[in-house]
């Protein structure tokens, strides 16, 4: 009956993966040709695994990361996913300055890849140097590095992800714990507090004390935090703000590092300080993660159980390509080469978990689906080692076995034997990598919507919008007798709900328990299912915790403190409509208006925007103190364009003159996204739309001296098409277009 799930996968290959004039067929060559290309070290694939592994990536039941997808078979074949990259309290001179992180970053984002970044030893704002000037701070620099991921588009295919990170001992962890708070800035960037044991377990205690600040820059001891305490910067203060933020915006999340560094694989004498930007790696500076995914779905046997012969043997075949590609890779510089191939670090997770849940009949939120869960992580792990060992049996174990440092999941007493990977396994974000095998609940999520619509490019040039209905639901639909034209006349009526099932009528109970959408299942069972997982992964998990939008500020203190408790070692909490909020209520609905008359004289301001469209001029008339009429010229166009702004201006004059709030219409406008973007100051303008809001958002703070404006409504909605985003795997994408800031 529904064709739009294959329709969305081709979709997405011809805009995002396929060569010039290649073919699907051609595309699944291309890649299994480069995984499994003969390597200097010598590993070899036989024509029976090249075969396998061809049947396998073409059936959905394997997938590789999207920067292998998309440069596989190039002459710079870069393959890892995201770049841990140190950065330290020098401006030009050193190895590992800001300026090289610059330069190398943007190197990262031209092939398709993201970054993670540690800010902590950068010195804090206003602390001398020893230029005679005085220090920028970490947050300054975070803005540098966004900026140019802005500019610099990934790949020619997306945008770049970032991971900005700051130990909460750092002096200026107040302003970058707020650095995201009016959604303004940093778009591109996921900011996460580095938590330590010590802070936490003070919270968990309510112990309020002053913490004690980290001070590297010659105010104190030069090897850690110092003795006593400073002043203003209380455990309270800090974790109220903390949790603050994230019930408002999203951000930031935590990282556990003192978690990470307790339970993660490491080599003696050596720390983690850095995660990439979705946070499923933690990695030493300049290391890098290759990813490959099994579909777990695709490893059902008929009756819809677990074939676990089938899931140990694509598991061990993953880890020999990734093994092999991190010889075969190109690199955007040597020292991260000379990590890649210290550590070779790989990462083998999975997709389709729910999927797999809903054809055993399984509901996410249950016992039974974290021991099923548990039992496939766990297989996958154990084959992943045994493969590794095998491979340093032929091959010879990681340069840096010596120094091996096992994880939680060697337990006391266990043998430890050579192994050719630092860690091998993984769940990371994979939004567009689970539609190309096929899998409709991406990494461990549960399914975000039954049905929904989505907009797809046309090779005209428009866009049409379709149904897209789960094949699952479909399924299981006919399997209790229900009709195409039964389905077909539930699918608005799901659409219209939000994408859910459980309140419609029509609609069996049987299938209402296992068609649990994201935002059905109760926060801590999301939590569950991580801590579940969590010790069957040796590297991290990337997971968003769905919160609704009536939760409170306690119940994400209240998430927080129960991950770090379960011994998670991270975690983001995504409210439901969060990045909508605004600051300041706004004037009730009215359902009819007067047009007020205008004077003949009023006073007012022009604002000028230069933009790639042109010079953009904005008078904005004020009257009783308040925006009453808009005007809009835009310079260099053709008359197309001043038509579209002169009709702008009258609808917004019309919409002020009426008594519509100015805050409305502001609000109606900003986040409109188009070809071009511009600065404004230090605003983003993304389109003429969003610059006439931009603009009552001045003329309004000009005339009261108060902005009323909304301040936290910028990327609401998906700046590709304007669809509904939603947080995956810790990643915001758009349902309706596959737009992602931070697939893998």
């Amino acid at each position: 009956m529904d064709s739009s799930m294959e329709r969305m996968k081709n979709s997405l290959l011809a805009a995002r993966y396929l060569l010039p004039n290649e073919t699907i067929e051609e595309f699944n060559k291309r890649i299994i040709d480069f995984v499994t290309t003969p390597s200097d070290n010598g590993i070899k694939f036989s024509k029976d695994e090249k075969n396998d592994l061809t049947v396998l990536l073409t059936n959905g039941s394997i997938i590789f990361n999207s920067p292998l997808l998309m440069n596989a078979g190039k002459e710079q074949a870069l393959a890892s996913a995201c770049y841990v990259l140190p950065v330290i309290d020098s401006l030009v001179d050193d190895e590992g300055s800001i300026m090289d992180l610059q330069k190398l970053s943007a190197k990262i984002f031209k092939l398709g890849a993201g970054v993670g970044v540690d800010y902590s030893l950068l010195r804090p704002e206003g602390i001398n140097v020893n230029s005679g000037g005085t220090a920028s701070g970490p947050t300054s620099f975070m803005l540098l590095i966004d900026t140019l991921a802005e500019v610099v588009k990934s790949g020619g295919k997306r945008r770049a992800a970032i991971m900005s990170t700051l130990r909460i001992d750092h002096p200026d962890i107040e302003k970058f714990i707020n650095v995201k708070k009016n959604n303004k800035t940093m778009q591109n960037t996921n900011i996460s507090i580095m938590m330590t044991n010590n802070f936490m377990d003070k919270v968990v205690n309510d112990i309020d004390s002053n913490i004690d600040i980290l001070n590297l820059w010659g105010n104190g001891p030069t090897d850690g935090p110092t003795d006593g305490p400073t002043d203003g910067l209380s455990v309270k203060k800090l974790w109220d703000m903390i949790v603050d933020n994230a019930w408002t915006t999203g951000d930031p999340g935590l990282v556990f590092i003192d978690v990470i560094n307790n339970t993660t694989n490491g080599v003696t004498n050596q720390t983690y300080t850095g995660v990439n930007a979705c946070s499923e790696f933690s990695l030493y500076p300049y290391e890098s993660c290759l990813i490959g995914t099994i579909n777990v779905s695709k490893c059902l046997q008929p009756d819809n159980q677990i074939d676990y012969e089938k899931l140990n043997y694509v598991t061990g075949l993953l880890v020999k390509c990734l093994d092999n590609v991190i010889d075969i890779a190109w690199y955007p510089d040597t020292k991260i080469k000379q990590q890649a191939h210290k550590y070779r670090r790989v990462g083998v997770g999975i997709t389709g978990l729910g999927d797999t849940l809903i054809k055993m009949n399984v509901s996410y939120d249950t016992d039974k689906a974290l021991t099923i869960s548990k039992d496939i992580m766990s297989t996958i792990n154990k084959n992943a080692i045994e493969m590794s060992e095998e491979l340093a049996n032929t091959y010879g174990a990681f340069p840096q076995y010596s120094k091996f440092k096992p994880g939680s999941y060697y337990t006391p007493g266990s043998i430890v034997k050579p192994r050719r990977n630092l860690a091998v396994t993984v769940i990371a974000p994979t939004g567009s990598t689970s539609i190309l095998c096929g899998a409709e609940c991406s990494g461990i999520e549960p399914m975000y919507a039954v049905a929904y619509k989505r907009m797809m490019r046309l090779d005209t040039g428009g866009n049409t919008w379709f149904d897209v209905v789960s094949p699952l639901f479909i399924e299981k639909m006919k399997a209790l007798k229900f009709t195409d034209a039964d389905i077909k006349e539930l699918i608005p009526k799901i659409i219209a709900n939000n994408g859910s099932v459980q309140t419609l009528a029509g609609i069996p109970d049987s299938i209402k328990q296992i068609f649990k959408t994201a935002h059905e299942v109760e926060p801590i069972n999301h939590l569950k299912m991580v801590a579940n997982l969590q010790p069957y992964v040796e590297n991290a998990i990337s997971k968003t915790i769905n919160i609704p939008y009536t939760s409170t500020r306690d119940e994400v203190a209240s998430l927080y403190i129960k991950a770090w408790e379960m011994g998670c070692k991270g975690i983001t909490v995504f409210r439901d409509g969060c990045k909508n909020e605004q600051v300041y209520s706004t004037a009730v609905d009215v359902n009819t208006h007067t047009k007020e008359v205008r004077p003949d004289i009023l006073t007012g301001q022009t604002i000028r925007m230069s933009l790639p469209q042109g010079s953009l001029y904005i008078n904005v008339t004020i009257k009783d103190n308040k925006p009453f009429e808009l005007f809009a010229i835009l310079g260099k166009s053709g008359l197309d364009q001043h038509a579209y702004c002169e009709a702008m201006g009258r609808l917004i004059s019309l919409s002020l003159r009426s008594g519509i709030s100015v805050e409305r219409i502001s609000k109606s406008l900003k986040g409109i996204r188009g070809r071009d973007w511009g600065m404004w100051g230090e605003e983003y303008i993304w389109s003429v739309p969003h610059a006439l809001g931009i603009a009552l958002d001045y003329a309004v703070k000009n005339s009261t001296g108060i902005l009323k404006a909304p301040v936290k409504d910028v990327i609401q909605h998906c700046p590709e098409c304007g669809g509904k985003m939603v947080s995956d795997n810790g990643c915001m994408k758009c349902l309706a277009c596959e737009y992602s800031k931070c697939s893998s």
